[in-house]
């Protein structure tokens, strides 16, 4: 099985410089940068290299074989199971 994984670079808004009242864009983008699946970028000027380093994490994840986050495994086991298990 192929899984294409895409690493997205965000740019969020700021409070700080009036594009909010809160930072609640970068701190969901922080959140989601902790589980691997964006790249976020705080200085703008710095958007090529962070560009760059989604692109090598997507490279590096399409070499990697698949893994089934751990519910859709469960789901697919307990499949298996009630379809081996019918008379």
């Amino acid at each position: 099985m192929s899984q294409v994984c895409k690493i997205s670079v965000v740019v969020p808004h700021r409070a700080e410089y009036g594009e909010l009242i809160d930072n609640h864009q970068l701190e969901f983008a922080q959140s989601l940068a902790t589980e691997g699946s964006v790249v976020v970028v705080e200085d703008i000027t710095k958007l090529k290299l962070a560009a760059n380093e989604a692109l090598a994490r997507q490279a590096d994840l399409a070499r990697r074989p698949f893994a089934q986050p751990r519910l859709i495994k469960l789901i697919s086991e307990r499949l298996l199971d009630c379809r081996t298990n019918q008379p």
